[in-house]
């Protein structure tokens, strides 16, 4: 994995362990995970006229 050359992205990848691409990961099982901060996106749904949800 490539980490960015920006100071805040830099510090950030520095403070979370890197996943292997190999093992799946439930997310919602995170200590810190809470629905309400997710937005619940639909296929085919546009954002700001611009982003389209295709996956």
């Amino acid at each position: 994995m490539t980490i960015p050359h920006h100071p805040v992205s830099a510090h950030i990848y520095r403070s979370v362990p890197l996943l292997s691409s190999d093992i799946p990961v439930e997310e919602e099982g995170a200590p810190d995970y809470n629905p309400r901060h997710f937005y619940p996106v639909h296929l085919s749904e546009v954002f700001q006229d611009l982003y389209e949800v295709i996956a």
